[in-house]
């Protein structure tokens, strides 16, 4: 029984790969275990890559690492250079000055393949659609774990060879011992920091070399061992219906790579098993199937496809200052039309050049020219964003809006053992505690500012995607925010030990969409609807128990782009920036509705609203008196809340009043 030199079968795998990539990151509905599809990628260059260098050492007992090295840069280098250099330009002209800097740093750490080790000191979740600073190259960092392998694997296959020949062992026998301890180590290693260490753990090669390790052992297996036509057709057939079963159920943020990742692998494992040995037309349906040309045409561009993807899903809903769930969609089709170009009239004639395919040395010296070349626009985007920063920290040394700190003037803790943070006069007896989500925490400072004026004590209690009233919401990343019960449970026991004079609720009203049970299942849009006035009133009659009023500050408008890139493109003005009122609006208007509703019949006053303030009957403002409104496309900047000092000092004045005079009169 022999192996078929060429696999078609895995050609179509890639294409299983790559579609549930895409549909991932271009949030399709369905796909939410769409980001397997690397690690369908990862075993496949395992058991592609030992089975090569094998071949090459048991045919000619020598192994020639030049050529190979050169083979690979050859077939990543050029497309990924040229993907590299033409998204810079992109981003020049889409995103806002502020963010070139980060931009040239991912380009370099791209071209160089290193980028798995920049992205993973960030702060920021791989799983994470909407990112602060977008980050066109973030998908190279798999590119980097690929090239980081090819660089250590024929070095260690080589070396366990040799001293395997020299001690009289059978170098197979020897390479799946040393395989199988570096995929246990590996693999132990992965399962630990997946939970101690995420970041690291999902985006560098120590943690994924198990996954390289098991395919090179696939690749020793002696393809007579494996079994009959109708074993491995069973094992193609189960192998592919587990990757659409993992990629359709595996929730987005389930802990990975760790255990979970076992199940693509071995997914993975039986499809290449079902392919093995020699063709099976009669009875590998599953081998068929993948040999198909539409999966094998999707495979074969699938590492152009992979490249232009994830910079046109960045970057187009930017440009077209739209947040329509069909542009990531369009984008990621986009770049399968422009994939396929590069690999056709790029990548292939650069990769099969006669003079670059005949000489090694020449592959190196261009792989060199490529990173040289693409380096040098990296490194002038770096520049320019380096002296827009050091440009926007001159503008705001010398702004004419004093910024208050919103660091805590004093630390303590409830009866109760809750850490607080106290700003305004802490000396003060009239206390107000602010709660809510980051929509609460962009007022921080001004408030605070105003609070000192006003002497009042302000508690700020507030957390990022944590709404004040009792709803479970997940972010817009599927996610459900960590540790938002408690932080309620604890917001409620403070406000209860301290008996505020008032209480103020500040929250994102945006949440339509991405309210669940309680159990966490999703819920149609009328059930939401009563979800969120349940809570809110459920809120209000809690807190009322400890306080004598509640006031609210009511949500800001909230963009479908960014109005920072906006402001910074060329042309850019307050005017051509501005939003239309209805747009602005339509993303907090239902639920915002639902809570005024809520708050006239529960006697909640007095309420702050920024819309006036904003917006007029057609438009919404993005700079007013030369101040930018916004930090992104929905969180209001600092700079615009210190202008809303009196405005707010009055506001918390109002409540205290309020809260005294209804003290004063017994109710």
């Amino acid at each position: 029984m022999h192996q078929r030199a060429m696999r078609h079968d895995i050609t179509g795998l890639r294409a299983l790969a790559i579609v549930p990539v895409v549909a991932f990151h271009a949030g399709v509905p369905g796909f939410t275990g769409g980001f397997v599809g690397v690690d369908v990628f990862f075993v496949i260059s395992g058991f592609l890559i030992t089975g090569q260098l094998l071949r090459e050492l048991e045919t000619t007992g020598r192994l020639h690492l030049g050529r190979f090295w050169a083979k690979r840069l050859r077939r990543l280098v050029p497309a990924a250079a040229l993907m590299i250099v033409l998204t810079l330009p992109l981003a020049l002209l889409f995103l806002p000055p502020v963010n070139w800097l980060s931009v040239g740093k991912q380009a370099g750490a791209g071209l160089l393949f290193v980028s798995n080790f920049f992205f993973a000191r960030q702060s920021d979740d791989y799983f994470t659609h909407d990112l602060m600073v977008p980050q066109p190259y973030l998908h190279t960092w798999s590119l980097s774990v690929e090239e980081q392998f090819y660089l250590v694997w024929p070095v260690l296959l080589l070396a366990v060879v040799g001293v395997a020949v020299r001690a009289g062992c059978r170098p197979r026998v020897a390479l799946a011992a040393v395989f199988g301890v570096v995929g246990a180590g590996s693999f132990a290693l992965s399962a630990f920091a997946t939970t101690s260490h995420p970041q690291a753990a999902f985006y560098l090669l120590p943690t994924r070399a198990w996954e390289f390790a098991l395919a090179g052992l696939l690749a020793l297996v002696p393809v007579g061992l494996i079994g009959s036509g109708v074993v491995r057709a069973v094992c193609g057939g189960a192998g592919v219906l587990g990757l659409v079963a993992i990629v359709v159920g595996l929730p987005s943020d389930a802990p990975y790579p760790g255990v979970a990742a076992i199940l693509p692998v071995a997914a993975t494992l039986l499809v290449i098993v079902g392919g093995l040995g020699p063709p099976l037309r009669s009875t590998a349906l599953p081998t068929r199937v993948l040999e198909a040309r539409p999966l094998r045409f999707l495979g074969t561009v699938s590492y152009s496809w992979y490249l232009w993807h994830w910079p046109l899903i960045v970057l187009l809903p930017v440009a077209l200052r739209a947040e329509s769930p069909w542009i990531p969609v369009a984008a990621g089709l986009l770049a399968l039309v422009v994939g396929a170009s590069t690999y056709a009239f790029f990548e292939n004639p650069v990769r099969f050049a006669p003079p670059l395919a005949r000489s090694a040395r020449l592959s190196f010296v261009a792989a060199g020219a490529f990173v040289l070349v693409a380096g040098v626009f990296s490194g002038a985007t770096w520049f320019q964003g380096r002296s827009a920063a050091e440009a926007a920290e001159q503008l705001a040394a010398t702004s004419s809006v004093e910024l208050p700190s919103d660091a805590c003037l004093s630390t303590e803790k409830s009866a109760s053992g809750v850490p607080l943070c106290i700003l305004g006069d802490v000396t003060s007896s009239t206390v107000v505690v602010v709660v809510g989500d980051s929509h609460a925490g962009h007022f921080e400072a001004a408030l605070g500012e105003a609070a000192r004026r006003e002497r009042i004590r302000l508690v700020y209690r507030w957390q990022s995607a944590c709404p004040a009233i009792d709803v479970t919401t997940v972010m817009t990343t599927g996610k459900a925010p960590a540790g938002c019960q408690q932080f309620r449970d604890e917001t409620a026991r403070v406000v209860a030990d301290l008996h505020p004079t008032a209480v103020v609720i500040s929250q994102a009203e945006a949440y339509l969409g991405r309210i669940r049970s309680t159990e966490g299942a999703v819920l149609s849009e009328s059930s939401q609807k009563k979800v969120w006035v349940d809570a809110y009133e459920n809120w209000i009659d809690q807190t009322s128990r400890s306080t004598g009023e509640i006031a609210a500050i009511r949500d800001n408008p909230r963009l479908h782009y960014d109005p920072g890139a906006c402001l910074e493109a060329p042309g850019g003005s307050a005017r051509s920036c501005a939003s239309p009122r209805d747009e602005a609006l339509d993303q907090i208007a239902p639920l915002q509705a639902l809570s005024a509703r809520v708050q006239a019949q529960r006697g909640v006053a007095p309420i702050f609203t920024t819309t006036d303030r904003l917006c007029d009957y057609d438009e919404c403002k993005v700079e007013v008196g030369g101040v930018k409104v916004y930090r992104d496309y929905n969180h209001l900047a600092p700079q615009y809340t210190a202008t809303l000092g009196p405005a707010l000092g009055l506001f918390l004045r109002e409540a205290v009043d309020r809260a005294e005079a209804r003290a004063a009169s017994g109710g």
